[in-house]
């Protein structure tokens, strides 16, 4: 199995929680420089039935993916496989059990920004009164609010994802090749992908919290856990031995005709084998 991976070239988190008084939202907070981005879904911290959420955005840079294959390093559409990977971050938190997320394509342009603060939501990406940089809750990027705060998606279409948690320390790794193919082709913009908590999981209906779930940002200290898709294919040639039978006049030509490949191994290779690990052939 060959893989190739594509790290994000975007992330952040956004959220409509309450600051530290209690008292007012942050909706207009920023988190792209943060190392980590965090899903959650709090409710009756303030009130006994208030709800807070944070969600993640993340894009990935499908154009070095068609520069590869146009390359000849990525094989062509059908013959292989990208999946969604996010890593999970340990943390001092609470962390929920049972719950499923959905990824979903985001339908406007976002801006990352540069804020970092995960915990007080001190820092401010875009706000409409005062100008800035970065997604909030409530705008995309500089200018530009979202239709609907939370982020832009659509349920229509066939690309939309949904994972399940168990005990909610996993990883996540979904496959996501129709999407992604659809992004190289054009046939889909590429706004990258919003992630959240899932249907009742997010809406308060259940009357509890699913708090919290953290993956590493692509800005993480740990390169491998950053998000990333990751191309996965399988370059082996393959012969017919297992399929050699004696000539049948029934069959053609063609039928009676099978592959069998001899790979060339050199004496200098077979003579170092020898003489290091005592191989001979």
């Amino acid at each position: 199995m060959s893989i190739k991976r594509f790290v994000a070239n975007k992330d952040t988190t956004i959220t409509n929680a309450y600051e530290e008084n209690l008292r007012v939202r942050a909706l207009n907070s920023n988190m792209g420089e943060a190392d980590s981005l965090e899903v959650f879904s709090l409710y009756g911290q303030v009130g006994s039935s208030s709800l807070e959420k944070s969600r993640v955005l993340v894009q990935f840079p499908t154009d070095e993916i068609a520069t590869q294959r146009t390359l000849g390093n990525l094989p062509a559409s059908g013959s292989v496989q990208f999946f969604l990977k996010l890593f999970n971050v340990k943390h001092s938190f609470t962390v929920p059990r049972k719950f499923s997320m959905n990824i979903i394509p985001a339908e406007k342009s976002w801006e990352e920004g540069y804020g970092l603060d995960m915990e007080t939501y001190s820092d401010k990406g875009f706000v409409t009164s005062v100008g800035g940089f970065g997604a909030t809750w409530t705008n995309a990027a500089s200018g530009s609010q979202w239709l609907n705060a939370g982020g832009d998606y659509t349920y229509t279409g066939s690309y939309q994802y949904n994972y399940y948690f168990e005990t909610g320390l996993e990883d996540l790794s979904i496959n996501i090749t129709d999407l992604v193919e659809a992004w190289v082709t054009g046939s889909v913009v590429n706004n990258g992908l919003l992630v959240r908590m899932s249907g009742s999981f997010e809406d308060g209906s259940q009357l509890e919290s699913f708090y919290t779930k953290k993956f590493s940002a692509r800005g993480s200290e740990y390169y491998f856990s950053r998000p990333c898709i990751e191309a996965q294919w399988n370059p082996s040639i393959t012969d017919d031995r297992n399929n050699f039978y004696a000539e049948s006049p029934l069959l053609s030509p063609d039928d009676n005709t099978m592959n069998l490949y001899f790979y060339n191994r050199s004496e200098e290779h077979t003579s170092e084998l020898q003489s290091r690990f005592g191989i001979s052939y």
